[in-house]
C-alpha cells in the first residue's frame, strides 16, 4: 500500500507541473488577462502602464491558474497511472486465429485488458491461475506476454472450444490458450464447466485479477462465460 501511495504522489508531482506548463500559454493566459482587467476596473486600479510588467502579471496569474487546475486534474491522471489496468470478460469476441466452415466452428472466451493511463506498459503477462501442471500440482498457466500503448485495449483469448459436425463430435472439454510446458503436450484442458481466475501483471503496476465462470452451452453449441464477483464461488 505504501509503495502504491509513493507511486501515486510521484506521478502527481510529475503530471501537474508538466500539464500546467503545457497549458500556461493557452486558456490560462486568456482567463488571467480577463481577470486582471475585471479586477482592475472593479477596484478602480490604474492599468499597468509598462508592457513588460503587464505581461509579467498576466504570466504569473496564468501560471498560478494553470497550476491550480492541473494539480486537481493530475489527481485523476495519477490514480489512473497506478491503477492502469482494468479487466473485463466476454464471450462475444471470436479469436482471429479461428476459421469457421460448414463442419468446424471455434468459440473463444477473452479477457479485455484496458490501459487507462498515458504510459506505455511493457512486459505485461497474462496467466490463468491454479491450473493442473504436468506433474499434477496446481500452477499458473501462461497465456500471453505483450506491451500496451497508452489508452489502448487488448483482447487476451484465454479459453476456446470447437463444435464439429458428424461424424466428428464436439469437444468434450474446454481448452486454455497458451503453452502449458516445454514438452510435447502443450494443451491444457479443463472440465466443460469451470471457474477461471485470470491475472494480468504489468511492470510497475499492481497485478489485476478477474474471475469468471466458463461453460459449454450444449443446446446452443457454443462457449459461454460470465464475470464472477470475488465472494461468489
Amino acid at each position: 500500500m505504501l509503495s502504491k501511495a509513493k507511486r501515486f504522489f510521484r506521478h502527481w508531482f510529475l503530471i501537474a507541473p508538466r500539464d500546467a506548463i503545457s497549458h500556461v500559454f493557452g486558456w490560462p493566459t486568456l482567463c488571467a488577462a480577463l481577470a486582471l482587467t475585471y479586477v482592475s476596473s472593479r477596484l478602480g486600479l490604474r492599468p499597468i502602464q509598462s508592457g513588460i510588467l503587464n505581461n509579467l502579471a498576466i504570466a504569473g496569474m496564468s501560471l498560478s491558474l494553470a497550476l491550480a487546475v492541473s494539480a486537481f486534474v493530475a489527481l485523476f491522471k495519477a490514480y489512473r497511472m497506478v491503477t492502469a489496468l482494468t479487466l473485463t470478460v466476454t464471450d462475444k469476441i471470436r479469436s482471429p486465429d479461428f476459421t469457421c466452415n460448414e463442419k468446424v466452428c471455434g468459440y473463444s472466451v477473452a479477457v479485455v485488458v484496458h490501459n487507462r493511463s498515458t504510459a506505455l506498459l511493457r512486459d505485461c503477462v497474462a496467466h490463468v491461475l491454479d491450473m493442473p501442471s504436468v506433474g499434477g500440482s496446481l500452477a499458473p498457466h501462461f497465456v500471453e506476454k505483450f506491451d500496451m500503448p497508452p489508452r489502448s485495449t487488448k483482447n487476451i483469448y484465454v479459453a476456446y472450444w470447437f463444435s464439429r459436425d458428424a461424424p466428428s463430435s464436439d469437444d468434450k472439454k474446454i481448452s486454455l490458450s497458451g503453452p502449458r510446458s516445454a514438452g510435447f503436450d502443450t494443451t491444457c484442458r479443463v472440465p466443460d464447466r469451470t471457474v477461471l481466475r485470470i491475472r494480468v501483471q504489468a511492470e510497475d503496476q499492481d497485478s489485476q485479477e478477474v474471475r469468471c465462470r466458463v461453460w459449454i452451452d450444449a443446446p446452443a453449441r457454443s462457449l459461454k462465460a460470465c464475470h464472477l464477483p470475488e465472494h461468489e464461488a
